[in-house]
Order: structure tokens, then C-alpha cells, then sequence
């Protein structure tokens, strides 16, 4: 079959190999229907920061159709539908050991520790595997259960109490995905910014929120903010626009190291949260997929093929693309 394998920092080859086979007996043996290219994906084919195996097939985001299970598989049969998870903790450190594995020190990832979603082809432990509720949801909805699940962590980073006014920076999926959650939520007022003002445009009008330019995110005019960005500049954009006391909550991974007025947090009494991945979400992320799949799909998303990925990851690096999400269709083995 053919797969997209990564080899090293800026070394993705479509190429093929060797089928899958189940070798223990919580495995799963999964026909990929769709998977999606996740910005994560983008940094680590630029940085080579979470390659621990040489060839690896990427895609943590996917759904799939159980093709056959291991003899020690309980809960899903042949036919269900899946989504995986894409956290693979350690189950060893403190953290994991007291139940906040979302923050295993030595975390690893579906598509690194093993083989994912970008082939036909994938098996994964049971364990790894939830069954779509609503086993009808087409397969270019459920492929966002993943991402959506970044994002409802980073909502619920804000706490019970429903803020007035958001400032979501970045119009990429994750910060799409955040404006849905935060509208489902009923937050009155979301501005949603991206310097990509065609990305921007497009999703806000898709989901009826008012265009904000750069000269409108004034200083202290937001009680909470979402960086998806990874941007310093948006950062600093994103820590001036939050109102004394408020929430600057920080989801996008960044190149390199910035730096920033440390005294904002402390004079300004701000409540500075990174999101690692997510925690209990998911299963929440799953159960929602249907009540907004109107609002996902305004996402602006492509569909493109296997061999199609490395252009792909070309043109959503240049920053210039419209795309908020690409999502491979396995058409063939």
C-alpha cells in the first residue's frame, strides 16, 4: 500500500509499504477513511521535534472502519466506525499516575510512537480507539473530533463563568473550532483574527461574526483571549488586548522562544494558561459532532489525496493558504 512515511526534519516521502497486521490481541486493524493534516504535523516536518522513529507514517487525526480485531478486543466489532485518540502517556510518571496523564512527561503521539492515519492501513490498540455514537456521521465531520477536543480543553481553560467578550487569535482549525465551541457556549461577543484576511473572512461570514481588523483589538478590550497562533506578534497582540484580570489562554506551538512584558501579568492580575493536547475531552468532542456538524462544516476545508501531501504541507507552511483544514481521502490501497 502506499503511505506518506517521514524520514526526518523536511524529509516526507509518499512511498510504498508493508500492510499492517495485528500482533497483539487488543489490536485493531482499521480501514483510514479520511485523515487530517493537523498543524502539529506541519511543525514537526519542519523541526523534527517529536521524530522517535525513522520512517514513521504521520496522521493522529482520522476516522476509520474496523476491519478485524485481535482475540482479547471487547468493545468494538467489525464495521464500527472509530476515531482515535491521539495521546499515548507513559501510564508510569507522577502525572499519569495521578490521573492527569494529559500531561505525561514522556507523552507520545499516535503517527509517532506508531504508524497513523496517512495510509489506508492502520492498527492501534483498543485502547487508543472510541466508537462514533452516531455511527451516520460522514466522514469529513468526524475526522474533526480530534482537533475539536484541542479546543474544548482550551475553552474549558476559561473556567465555568461565561466571559462577555473573546478574542480568538488564528482562523486555522483550532481557532475556528474554538469561535464554534465558544458561540455554542454563548459567549456574546467573539472577534476572531487572522492575518490571513481571506481565511478570516471566508469562516467569519460562514458563521455570522463580525471582521475585525488589526486597528479594532484595542488595549483591554477583551475579557479572555485564545492564542492558536504560535506567533510572537499575535502574542503580544493577544496579552495587550485582555482586560485587567482576565484570561490569556495560549494553545499554538511556537519555532522558537519568544520573549514578552512579564509585568503585564503580574500588574495586569492576568491568568496565563498553556494547553497541552487535551484531557478528558475527547469523548465530549465525540458526543458533539453531530449537534455541530452545521457549524463544522463551514470549516474551509480541502479534500485531497495521499500523493497530494507534500504539496499540501507546502502550501498550508506558506501562511497564505485559505485552507483550515486538509483532509486525505484513502481512495485506494
Amino acid at each position: 500500500m502506499r503511505a506518506a512515511c517521514l524520514y526526518a526534519a523536511d524529509d516526507l516521502r509518499i512511498e510504498d509499504v508493508v500492510e499492517p497486521v495485528i500482533l497483539n490481541e487488543r489490536d485493531v486493524l482499521l480501514r483510514v477513511e479520511m485523515a487530517g493534516i493537523c498543524g502539529s504535523d506541519l511543525h514537526n516536518f519542519h523541526t523534527g521535534q517529536w521524530i522517535s522513529r525513522s520512517p514513521s507514517v504521520p496522521g493522529h487525526e482520522f476516522v476509520a472502519t474496523v476491519l478485524k480485531t485481535g482475540a482479547g478486543v471487547s468493545a468494538l466489532k467489525v464495521g464500527d466506525r472509530v476515531v482515535a485518540d491521539s495521546r499515548m502517556p507513559c501510564l508510569t510518571c507522577d502525572k499519569c499516575r495521578s490521573g492527569h496523564g494529559y500531561l505525561c512527561s514522556q507523552m507520545g503521539f499516535v503517527g509517532e510512537v506508531n504508524d497513523g492515519g496517512f495510509a489506508p492501513l492502520t492498527v492501534q490498540a483498543e485502547q487508543q480507539l472510541i466508537r462514533l455514537p452516531d455511527q451516520s456521521v460522514p466522514s469529513h465531520i468526524a475526522v474533526l473530533a480530534e482537533p475539536l477536543a484541542v479546543a474544548l480543553h482550551a475553552v474549558n481553560r476559561l473556567g465555568t463563568a461565561v466571559p462577555k467578550d473573546v478574542l480568538v487569535m488564528g482562523a486555522g482549525t483550532i481557532g475556528a473550532l474554538t469561535a464554534i465551541l465558544l458561540q455554542h457556549r454563548g459567549v456574546r461577543n467573539i472577534a476572531l483574527f487572522d492575518t490571513n484576511q481571506e481565511r478570516q473572512e471566508i469562516f467569519c461570514k460562514a458563521l455570522g461574526l463580525g471582521i475585525p481588523g488589526a486597528g479594532e483589538l484595542q488595549d483591554n478590550a477583551f475579557d479572555a483571549c485564545i492564542d492558536t497562533t504560535g506567533s510572537a506578534g499575535a502574542f503580544e497582540t493577544s496579552l495587550s488586548s485582555v482586560k485587567r484580570g482576565g484570561d490569556l489562554v495560549v494553545v499554538g506551538l511556537y519555532g522558537s522562544n519568544i520573549t514578552f512584558d512579564m509585568n503585564r501579568i503580574v500588574e495586569g492580575g492576568l491568568r496565563l494558561s498553556g494547553c497541552a493536547a487535551f484531557d478528558n475531552e475527547l469523548e465530549e468532542a465525540v458526543l458533539l459532532l453531530a449537534e455541530l456538524a452545521p457549524k463544522l462544516a463551514c470549516l474551509t476545508c480541502r479534500q485531497i489525496s495521499l500523493e497530494d501531501v507534500p504539496s499540501m504541507y507546502g502550501e498550508l507552511s506558506s501562511g497564505t493558504s485559505a485552507v483550515q483544514k486538509a483532509l486525505i481521502r484513502h481512495d485506494v490501497i
